[in-house]
């Protein structure tokens, strides 16, 4: 993976990040669906009362 994809992927990770923290739809939709340049897996798990993603990963798409 050449560095413009990892650079790509790293703000497009923060920007979730942010997004999943403010819980903006409007963001969320942007970055999973519109885009279409990467496709995202997380996989969560309830630990007690909170959410916790325990793995995940991401590519980018063929198209």
């Amino acid at each position: 993976m050449g560095t413009i994809h990892q650079a790509q992927i790293v703000a497009s990770e923060k920007d979730l990040l942010e997004a999943m923290k403010t819980s903006s739809a409007e963001l969320l939709d942007k970055l999973l669906h519109i885009d279409g340049k990467f496709r995202y897996l997380r996989v969560w798990k309830l630990f007690g009362d909170n959410w916790k993603v325990i793995a995940g990963s991401v590519v980018a798409s063929q198209t």
